[in-house]
């Protein structure tokens, strides 16, 4: 039996995509695409995918030319909207597009990040429990050099095969969660947190206030690495 999913958003930034190969940014977008396709008679609705971006760094027309390149029937299973920003980053890219959002679920993913078959369904599911107003996945970094491997070993997110390790710890990485629009949109990140933190402190906070949050590590994405020494250093 298929399982009937809620209407669902999809807010996705152009950010990262600015700093890592094009490769892992067109992987990304040919797994969504593949995943909506493989789910879409579960689906009430098209879902709406959002791509974000700031006009100052992005020009008019790359996220176009994605999407011409790597999946151009993306139509198909979404409704598929480039908005551009005036000087929005990253957190603040993702609050632009929950605000917009009309669906009951939204789903936060980056640019630079592929799910695997299953994902949705997996970060979805959790919201049978309508006590439940955030659900987090299970994201790990892919590599291709000895440095992506080590910076993999070494990062935050955990690996491949430490799945229980994952649900028992209370983080959200939000390039792999899902939220209650209507809640999202009344506890948004805040504009003075630092970058690094803003999703550890919004979990904190919601926590203790009382509200539910899952974490599944069956929902799970592959991050493009971290684009090298300079950027290690600067986190």
């Amino acid at each position: 039996m298929t399982l009937a999913l809620p209407a669902v958003t999809f807010v996705i930034e152009w950010e990262n995509a600015i700093d890592v190969d094009d490769d892992w940014t067109l992987k990304s977008m040919g797994a969504l695409e593949s995943e909506l396709r493989r789910v879409r008679s579960s689906l009430p609705a098209r879902p709406i995918v959002m791509y974000l971006y700031d006009r100052k760094e992005v020009q008019d027309g790359v996220i176009e030319n994605a999407i011409d390149r790597i999946a151009p029937t993306f139509n198909e299973v979404a409704d598929v909207r480039i908005l551009p920003t005036d000087g929005l980053t990253y957190y603040r890219l993702k609050n632009y597009g929950i605000a917009r959002s009309q669906t009951e679920l939204t789903v936060m993913i980056d640019s630079d990040a592929a799910p695997e078959p299953g994902w949705l369904t997996a970060l979805l599911e959790p919201f049978a429990d309508p006590e439940v107003m955030a659900v987090g996945g299970f994201t790990r970094l892919g590599y291709e050099t000895l440095l992506d491997k080590a910076m993999a070993l070494s990062w935050v997110f955990n690996l491949g095969k430490d799945a229980a390790k994952t649900e028992k710890r209370q983080k959200i990485h939000v390039n792999n969660c899902a939220v209650r629009t209507q809640f999202f949109q009344a506890n948004s990140f805040s504009r003075l947190q630092a970058f690094k933190k803003q999703c550890v402190f919004w979990l904190k906070g919601i926590v203790a206030d009382g509200h539910r949050y899952v974490r599944t590590a069956e929902a799970r994405v592959v991050h493009a690495p971290h684009p090298g020494v300079k950027f290690l250093a600067w986190r």
